[in-house]
């Protein structure tokens, strides 16, 4: 027995198939023995002969799951079908609350085309282990091309979870209006969950549903601070601005909606300043000090509008020691930043109309019969040369967007 052992566990180690057939010589009646040849066998790329070896293993232990999980598996390999079944079964019969043997007896179940007996045990597994739910979702979705229903059906789970990892899936595959009604029926969810659907859903450029998103994942009590389109009928129940005052902390590692900073750090300084704001506690600091391209949005917003629409974006500015031939602006254009809608007049010392130097700029611009969304953004104006460095500061307040 010693020495079968001392060949048995030599066979693993190196894969050597003489040592497993002496290890198996010197005791015939042990499992192990048994269980290292077939082990052997498959490494070797022999599955019908493993499957053989597999069978006395389980005749001599017949109630380890792991020795029919192997069996199956090799049976498997070996093209035997049913047989690969009938192991999978008997090895989820004895670990009826384990995922593994459930999961692999739906696979097989699934290429032998029972399509309701295989999601029935995958259904199994994964509620003994939720971190197979994706797969799951992933494997329905495969199946069935897309159909939610079908797929809803399959999966048969109502937990947040995975009404939000279809919601993914289908963000991901243009079915936006099927990701957010999914949205909408998980319920509360992790602000993970919502983070990763929200940036499926700004990938596929939907932006009204990743707004919905967005919103819902704020306090009741902000929402009910913000704004909404100051026409009749447009963005009924939606902002415009979001924080136009800079009065909350801009959250640089959330995208999505709200103020979003350029994340590259070079030649300026972005900070929220409570030096002489226009109104309220604070205003948006900007320290130029280097040569910036003109195209980098330096702080920018996402807003929904309307299409076919006439709005005037109002705001407050100042600026100090401000030397460039490229002056700061302010922008109004696609999300993708290459069709401008509408530009404010640069920021200038020479602009100022109060003693403590603000002075009020706006941008009208008139949506087109496709906009839903437009992309406010800090700029610079371009330059008539190169290099074009710009030095300075310049304070920002109070956007407000109405519409015409």
């Amino acid at each position: 027995m010693g020495i079968s052992h001392l060949l048995t566990d030599y066979a693993l180690r190196a894969g050597l198939l003489i040592a497993a057939d002496r290890a198996v010589t010197f005791s015939p009646s042990d499992p192990a023995a048994s269980y290292a040849r077939a082990a052997t066998l498959m490494s070797a790329g022999e599955p019908a002969a493993a499957a053989s070896e597999f069978e006395r293993a389980v005749a001599l232990r017949p109630r380890d799951y792991l020795l029919w999980l192997e069996l199956g598996q090799a049976r498997d390999q070996a093209g035997e079908l049913e047989g690969a079944i009938a192991a999978f079964k008997e090895a989820a019969r004895l670990a009826p609350y384990y995922a593994q043997p459930r999961w692999q007896l739906g696979n097989t179940l699934l290429r032998a085309g029972r399509y309701d007996e295989a999601f029935a045990e995958m259904r199994r597994a994964a509620a003994s282990n939720p971190g197979l739910l994706p797969n799951l979702i992933d494997l329905a979705y495969g199946l069935y091309d897309g159909d939610v229903a079908a797929i809803e059906q399959a999966v048969q789970s109502q937990t947040p979870a995975a009404y939000c990892w279809l919601a993914r899936l289908c963000a991901r595959n243009g079915k936006a209006d099927e990701a957010l009604r999914l949205f909408r029926a998980a319920g509360p969810i992790p602000d993970q969950e919502r983070q990763a659907l929200m940036a499926e859903l700004f990938t596929a450029k939907r932006f009204s549903e990743a707004y919905e998103i967005w919103a819902s994942g704020r306090q009741q009590s902000d929402r009910a601070l913000l704004p909404k389109g100051s026409h009749e009928g447009a963005n009924e129940g939606r902002v415009a601005v979001i924080d136009g005052g800079f009065e909350d902390e801009i959250k640089t590692d959330a995208a999505g909606f709200g103020w979003q900073i350029w994340r590259e750090p070079r030649s300026i300084s972005v900070s929220l300043n409570a030096r002489e704001p226009h109104n309220g506690s604070r205003s948006l600091l900007i320290e130029w000090s280097g040569d910036l391209p003109p195209s980098t949005p330096v702080v920018s917003q996402l807003i929904i509008v309307e299409p076919k629409t006439r709005y005037r974006l109002s705001f407050w500015a100042r600026a100090e020691e401000l030397v460039t031939g490229g002056l700061p602006t302010v922008t109004v254009s696609d999300p993708d930043g290459e069709r401008l809608f509408g530009q404010s007049a640069p920021l200038s010392q020479a602009n100022t109309q109060a003693s403590n130097g603000w002075s009020q700029y706006s941008v009208e611009f008139v949506t087109t019969a496709e906009t839903r969304t437009a992309l406010i953004a800090i700029r610079r104006q371009s330059c008539a040369s190169a290099p074009c460095p710009v030095f300075g500061q310049t304070w920002f307040d109070d956007f407000t967007l109405n519409g015409l």
